[in-house]
């Protein structure tokens, strides 16, 4: 469902009161004696879902009676302007009637103002409330209607088949923190959108606290949380339409995990790890570069990109990574809750596919989802530094041999022809992990030596792994 249940009714104050209450009632009348939380919870997003749609159904037919009964009083106002004689009284009349009719009209103007392409521009590729409705006129162009294979015959198919804390256990303040913290975005499979939490924060932090909490007993979240909805788009970088009750329970257990990566993850990797900047990675390959010339040492500097690597993480080696970090297992079992049976589904031509189980990856728009990545990343660097086959450049006692940004590696190495064919063969090994380099997008930069703008993917054969370097 990509609809976002009447957002735009939320500024009324009559209908957030009526839905505060509705809210109220249902954790006053439905204690939580006989019924999980899991249960609690979605039965009450599923009668606010009814209400939303009622309140909103009402709130336009008012709004629209309102509108006809304000454009019927200009043009009373304007029939006795004109019978009286343009006299000044009927004429302020007629003005008054104006200027109620283009309040009502400001708001509508408002929402046409902010779809305009320069507003979309601003947003850019933002997954928010805008890129849906966009997508939604964009359908006819986007479709599609054939898939070529790679021995180029092109099928057409039906489109319907297109180490921390023991327990977890989110406190009320975290669970407000986390719903605070997230920026307008287009609602997830079942619609409710950040708009929707923020109102109605005081209501609903205690019940979402106690549903995060019965995690830490089954070790599980509930299906409807592991749902999300792919968008096809010509546009790169778009994030799927994740569940909002899922991001706040990662954006909790982020908030947790976020202030000790420091302390777990070696400086090499920079990348969304607190107190660290990428810049400290450039002005180290920057002050490589200048140390090797004034000293006529050869370098090679290989910039290497993964293969959709978020997409690719392999859950089991994920699992294995934490254990070996010294991740406590509770912990462990409430991070991986998230990948335990996810499925999301593709809209393509306007229409959902059938739901698709994914089995490896980290979701993307997820806020867990960057830091586990990046934990992923860390078994790499530490073999690479271990490896006593690969060369590296020093300055003064320091050494340097590879540095992260998230997904792109950069490594420094000296004595080129053994140090080389030693680093590919980590990167190999590191294949089982979901890691595997893009070679189209990777380049080599030589100090002292030429080398190939770009890389070639090495052979499989050891011996030949360096021929084109």
């Amino acid at each position: 469902m990509l609809c976002s249940l009447y957002d735009s009714i939320l500024g009324d104050m009559t209908v957030r009161d009526a839905i505060a209450r509705t809210i109220k009632n249902l954790f006053t009348e439905n204690p939580n004696e006989d019924t999980s939380p899991a249960n609690t919870w979605d039965a009450m997003k599923a009668v606010l879902r009814g209400e939303l749609i009622t309140q909103g159904t009402a709130f336009h037919k008012q709004k629209k009676a309102t509108r006809d009964a304000l454009e019927a009083d200009v043009c009373a106002a304007e029939a006795i302007h004109k019978r009286k004689g343009w006299s000044p009284k009927s004429y302020k009349a007629l003005q008054m009637a104006r200027k109620r009719l283009e309040a009502l009209h400001a708001d509508t103007t408002a929402n046409l103002l902010a779809r305009t392409k320069q507003w979309y521009y601003v947003h850019n590729n933002k997954a928010n409330k805008l890129l849906v409705s966009n997508l939604a006129r964009e359908e006819t162009w986007r479709s599609i209607l054939g898939l070529r294979d790679p021995q180029g015959s092109v099928h057409y198919a039906d489109q319907e088949k297109i180490r921390l804390a023991a327990a977890i256990n989110p406190r009320p303040d975290e669970v407000e923190e986390a719903i605070k913290s997230f920026k307008p975005r287009a609602p997830g499979p079942n619609g409710f959108t950040t708009r929707f939490y923020k109102h109605f924060c005081p209501q609903l932090v205690a019940p979402l606290a106690r549903l995060l909490n019965s995690f830490a007993a089954t070790r599980t979240i509930t299906p409807s949380m592991q749902e999300s909805i792919t968008v096809l788009t010509l546009k790169p970088g778009k994030d799927p339409l994740l569940n909002l009750d899922a991001n706040i329970y990662s954006k909790i257990l982020a908030n947790r995990l976020a202030p000790v990566l420091p302390n777990i993850i070696d400086p090499d990797q920079t990348g969304f790890i607190s107190h660290r900047s990428t810049k400290d990675n450039i002005r180290g390959a920057l002050n490589l570069i200048e140390v090797a010339t004034q000293n006529s040492q050869q370098l090679a500097l290989l910039a290497l990109d993964a293969t959709k690597a978020f997409d690719k993480v392999d859950w089991p080696f994920l699992t294995l990574t934490l254990e070996a970090l010294s991740f406590g297992p509770t912990f462990r079992k409430m991070v991986l809750a998230n990948y335990q049976a996810p499925k999301t589904w593709l809209r393509v031509n306007g229409r959902l596919s059938d739901p698709i189980l994914l089995t490896c990856g980290t979701s993307q728009g997820c806020p867990l989802s960057l830091l586990l990545f990046a934990l992923a990343m860390e078994p790499l660097a530490q073999r690479v530094w271990a490896n006593k086959q690969i060369s590296v450049p020093k300055m003064g006692v320091t050494q340097h041999k590879i540095a992260l940004y998230a997904d792109d590696v950069l490594l420094t190495v000296t004595n080129i022809q053994f140090s080389l064919r030693a680093a590919l063969a980590e990167l190999r090994s590191f294949e089982v992990a979901g890691f595997a380099i893009n070679f189209s997008k990777s380049i080599a930069l030589g100090v002292g030596l030429r080398l190939p703008s770009r890389l070639d993917p090495p052979s499989s054969h050891p011996e030949a792994s360096t021929e084109n370097y």
